[in-house]
This record gives structure tokens, sequence and C-alpha cells, in this order.
């Protein structure tokens, strides 16, 4: 069976065969034991996010630059 999909900008065909058996269900896999840090960078720079460790235990850590302050307070904050 050959099933025709209209885009507005093209026309795809897609092959359908027939529906197969189910497969055997896999083993269960382990739940990994996961670790968030959070660091405060520089003003201005970049934030990023690295992972370190292994798959089972992976450790992200976020790098948010620090809010910059203004020079005075002069009319405060809002």
């Amino acid at each position: 069976m050959v099933t025709r999909v209209k885009a507005p900008d093209k026309v795809t065909a897609v092959a359908l065969g027939p529906k197969g058996d189910p497969g055997t269900p896999g083993a269960v896999g382990a739940t990994p034991s996961i670790g968030l840090a959070v660091t405060m960078i520089s003003p201005g720079s970049q934030p990023a996010v690295t992972v370190a460790g292994p798959a089972a235990a992976p450790v992200f850590t976020l790098q948010i630059p620090q809010a910059a302050l203004p020079d005075t307070m002069d009319g405060g904050f809002f």
C-alpha cells in the first residue's frame, strides 16, 4: 500500500507494509542517579551546561552569569 501525503509545498509518497507482530519486551534498564550543580560566573559571561560522569550517574553543571548591579542606586530598582 502506498499513501500519498500532500503538504502545501511538496508531495511525499510513503510506502506502508503489513503490520508485524509485536516484539519481545526488553529488559528493564537501570535507573540513573543524576547530579546537579549550579555555579555563578562573572556578569556578561555566556551561560553554559556541562555533563560529566558515566551514563548511569551523570552530573549536570549549570553555569549562570551573576546579574550585573548598577553603579548607583539612584531611584532604586523600579
